[in-house]
């Protein structure tokens, strides 16, 4: 009988990347910084703009809103038979972004992992049983869909800037960060951010949203310390918030930056699979739910997701969704994740004609140099 050389060794050990280099390390668990949807996430995010019930029904919304009025609609004498009308405008509440992610397992896939991959865990709302190996998909899934979200959304907003008092413009002002630091510009910086924030009647932080110079300065202020002007941006700089977003620079533009006065702009979200919608609401071979998925390994605030968790029991057929082509599929788990969303920004005509702030929308605009 013949007697092969690794007869008896102990077979190899099959652990995951990530015990080897670390969470953060790990290629798979990289996430996007999405600055403006973290931006979103922060807000005061109103219970009607999720426009469904917990019964699983979906809402209509729309936004009533009157505009100012200001000193040249005051009269200088008293008299009776002078008066103004004030009606309310209207503003709908729309969805724009719809982004899916969906992953087959075989059974036999799983069959052949260890058995680690076979375990179950509970998830979701109403809770279904998911294979672990299923779940570190679902994650997977989930951060590519909030990167997709995080573009959509920005989209809309980058076409949705207000006017900024200060030039009557609402393309992007020029905003230079001095790289003398022996004199004391009065009109440069954060300095002038947030004058323009006061000027146009914005309350509390700034919050600003985007990359390149305006976040190669933030990420200074940990260092900085006094100028020879007596000046430290460290202090300034922890007055405002900043969301740091990559795709900033080609959906807004190339050191471009948008500042927004707290809660000025609003996540809107509808979640399908709610109420009578969710379980099992037929005699089908699906069940379906939402879910809150931390986004691993970013500062992501926890995100709501629909799902879909469908067994084929047969041998199928699907669409490959990243090549377009046919996929034949042995029995397994179809596991769907989806998010619709949009935004509701104040409308453009929230001030009336005439008024200083016409066409202000709680947002302004800037292009960040550095000379």
């Amino acid at each position: 009988m013949a007697i092969t050389v690794d007869q008896g060794f102990r077979p190899y050990l099959l652990k995951h990347i990530a015990e080897t280099v670390g969470n953060p390390a790990t290629p798979q668990y990289k996430i996007e910084p999405v600055g403006f949807l973290n931006l979103l996430l922060s807000q005061k995010r109103p219970e009607f703009l999720r426009l469904n019930t917990a019964g699983g029904h979906r809402n209509t919304v729309q936004i009533k809103y009157k505009q100012r009025f200001n000193k040249s609609h005051t009269d200088t004498s008293k008299s009776c038979d002078v008066t103004l009308q004030s009606a309310y405008n209207e503003a709908a509440v729309e969805l724009s972004s719809t982004r899916q992610f969906a992953i087959h397992i075989e059974d036999e896939t799983i069959a052949n992992y260890m058995d680690e991959a076979s375990k179950t865990v509970a998830i979701g709302q109403p809770a279904s049983q998911i294979m672990n190996e299923l779940l570190e998909d679902i994650m997977l899934g989930a951060s590519a869909i909030c990167e997709g979200v995080n573009d959509d959304l920005l989209t809309t907003a980058e076409a949705a800037i207000g006017v900024n008092r200060v030039n009557g413009l609402a393309t992007a002002k020029a905003l230079n960060i001095p790289l003398n630091t022996t004199n004391l510009p009065l009109n440069a910086g954060l300095t002038e951010i947030i004058s323009d924030y006061k000027i146009n009647g914005f309350s509390g932080r700034p919050q600003i949203v985007g990359s390149g110079l305006m976040y190669n300065f933030m990420l200074q202020q940990a260092s900085k310390s006094f100028d020879q002007s007596g000046f430290d941006t460290k202090v300034q700089a922890g007055g405002v918030d900043f969301y740091h977003d990559l795709a900033a620079a080609s959906i807004v533009g190339s050191n471009e930056v948008i500042v927004y006065e707290k809660d000025a702009v609003q996540l809107v979200e509808y979640l399908e699979y709610t109420g009578f919608k969710a379980g099992y609401p037929g005699m089908g071979d699906s069940i379906f739910g939402t879910l809150t998925l931390p986004i691993a390994g970013s500062e992501n605030m926890p995100v709501k997701f629909d799902w879909q968790l469908k067994y084929n029991s047969c041998q199928t057929t699907m669409t490959d969704a990243y090549s377009g082509g046919e996929l034949v599929l042995e029995k397994g788990y179809n596991f769907i994740l989806t998010k619709r969303s949009g935004l509701f920004v104040i409308p453009s005509d929230a001030y009336r004609a005439g008024d200083v702030l016409e066409g202000n929308r709680g947002s302004l605009r800037y292009a960040v140099t550095n000379s």
